[in-house]
């Protein structure tokens, strides 16, 4: 009874504050980026893809946000919205969850219309057939005749083979395929063959008309091999020379038992792998280059830009988000960054995830987190909010060397406020662990660091939010030698909210450094270091303050 009594409350609580605001907007954008829930100023902290089991304990370490993701161990939207809106948290939803009564449920912050969408599509393969050579090109999966029993592993359509298929063979490696050919003009022709990279498949018995079978070496190795994805890749061999008089002529290939395990002097495996993409007789000493296409993302902007309006159909009001990578800075970059402008303009709010330590298992370069956050930020419009999502967690990645860790409580929380000082609207934090999969992997010291971190960031929502200001912060005395820093150790904004000056400045390297503030507009006062129980006296406008490494500081200047 006392059940059924407080689950009645709850939906009665829940259709209360959705009649409340069902008509005006709970969430607004001001004009600098800047979010009001209530119209009050709001910093959203976000815990990306967590069930609702994880509710409460996501809320007890400060998250205000939720990202249900798409799981079956999930509520179903509704009833998943109406338990965060219940804990006073907010969600950024798929679009799969969009309908008209979802559009303006009081629970979403946001609609998540793209995630990660800047990857780059895998090359489409075309062989540059152009230049003085006598080139015959058969395409593997042409054969006139063929008695192999396709593979239904490798038999899929791929970007990265010629015309996108290739001739596969099943686990039993059992039958022949003939192709018919003409050759142009008599001469000395090379055989080069684009196969299953040949030290892990199975040998190929080959001839031409009615010559002598040949059988390719175990020994023989691929030339500019492509990694297709699960375990498959792609690469040229060269089998052998022969003289070809002008005319048809018929190319026949059988399977040779036992698959090359990786090196000639291990024992064959009894299953086959064999796949052919395409044939070169050719001329020329080597197989023909690939012609160089421009990379392209592996959606377009199109899908962001098409489901922003799907949300503006049903609410005008409703505010859109996406997560890129950061394929837009530096060494990440895989696609030309007009591609990032299209993408900007397909959403209200902008995201990237980057995770340095247990991501790329360089916690050398922690800096670019608040590198990166300054360079999305410098790439948006103006009004439209930056949110970085860090590293919370072990991933357990199962492409990263063993030895690989997630982030210290210090690195967390350094990566959280460089992107705050870099100007970033919004903070994410991701929990979740694959290799085996949990949806919060965290330690007991990173809890207390996220119940912390998170704690300073509500306390300062509206500096951090509402406080951008034209007035000049200069940063000098923090040169380093970190590589990953581009010369200088601190990220550092300045904020002004309801009379006074805030500066919130991180040392992002490992270096003790002693930097000089210089602020527009203040001649003398005094810093307060926030939470420090320390004053610094202001002179000319100047105040120095030593940084250890990581080290988080706010000032409030009067």
């Amino acid at each position: 009874m006392m059940r059924g009594t407080v689950a009645q409350i709850l939906c009665i609580l829940v259709a209360v504050v959705a009649v409340a605001y069902g008509q005006e907007a709970r969430v607004k954008l001001t004009e600098h980026g800047g979010l009001l829930v209530d119209g009050k100023p709001f910093l959203p902290i976000f815990a990306w893809a967590q069930p609702s089991s994880l509710l409460d304990a996501n809320r007890e370490l400060g998250i205000n946000v939720l990202h249900p993701g798409d799981s079956e161990e999930k509520d179903p939207i509704k009833q998943y919205a109406d338990k965060a809106l219940a804990k006073g948290m907010l969600i950024l939803p798929n679009m799969n969850f969009l309908t008209p009564e979802m559009a303006k449920h009081p629970a979403v912050l946001a609609w998540t219309v793209e995630h990660e969408p800047d990857s780059a599509a895998p090359a489409k393969y075309e062989p540059d057939l152009s230049g003085g050579a006598t080139i015959i090109w058969i395409e593997g999966e042409s054969a006139g005749k063929s008695t192999l029993t396709r593979s239904g592993w490798l038999d899929r359509q791929r970007p990265q083979l010629s015309g996108g298929r290739w001739l596969t063979a099943d686990e039993k490696g059992q039958g022949q395929a003939q192709w018919e050919f003409s050759v142009p003009k008599e001469g000395d022709y090379t055989l080069w063959v684009r196969e299953f990279t040949k030290n892990w498949a199975n040998p190929t018995k080959w001839k031409v008309d009615d010559g002598q079978w040949q059988e390719t070496p175990r020994s023989l190795r691929p030339e500019d091999v492509v990694n297709l994805g699960s375990g498959q890749g792609v690469g040229w061999a060269r089998y052998g020379q022969l003289r070809l008089a002008q005319g048809v002529h018929t190319l026949a290939m059988e399977i040779v038992p036992g698959r090359t395990a990786g090196s000639p002097d291990r024992p064959p495996s009894e299953n086959a792998i064999w796949a052919v993409d395409a044939f070169c007789f050719t001329t020329a000493e080597k197989y023909p280059p690939a012609k160089t296409a421009e990379p392209a993302p592996v959606r377009l902007p199109d899908v962001a830009r098409q489901n922003r309006e799907k949300v503006k159909a049903l609410n005008p009001n409703g505010l859109t988000w996406m997560i890129l990578t950061a394929g837009f800075y530096g060494q990440y970059n895989r696609i030309p960054l007009r591609w990032y402008t299209e993408f900007l303009e397909s959403a209200d709010i902008a995201s990237f995830d980057h995770y340095p330590v247990t991501g790329w298992n360089r916690p050398d370069r922690l800096p670019e987190v608040g590198l990166a956050t300054r360079k999305l930020v410098s790439m948006c419009r103006k009004g439209q909010p930056v949110w970085t999502v860090v590293e919370s967690s072990d991933q357990d990645l199962s492409w990263t060397a063993p030895q690989t860790r997630g982030p210290n409580p210090a690195e967390m929380r350094a990566e959280v406020w460089m992107s705050i000082a870099a100007g970033a609207k919004g903070i994410g934090y991701f929990h979740i662990a694959f290799n085996p999969f949990r949806w919060m992997n965290l330690t007991e010291e990173i809890k207390e660091e996220l119940k912390r971190t998170n704690r300073e960031l509500t306390e300062l929502a509206g500096p951090i939010v509402l406080g951008d200001t034209e007035k000049g912060l200069t940063v000098s005395g923090d040169e380093t030698k970190d590589p990953s820093a581009q010369g200088h150790a601190m990220m550092a904004i300045r904020k002004e909210y309801e009379g006074k000056t805030y500066v919130i400045a991180v040392n992002m390297t490992r270096e003790t450094v002693k930097p000089t503030f210089s602020l527009e507009g203040l001649t003398a006062g005094s810093a307060e270091v926030w939470k420090d129980n320390r004053t610094i006296g202001i002179s000319g406008g100047s105040f120095s303050d030593e940084f250890p490494a990581l080290a988080v500081r706010v000032y409030v200047c009067r």
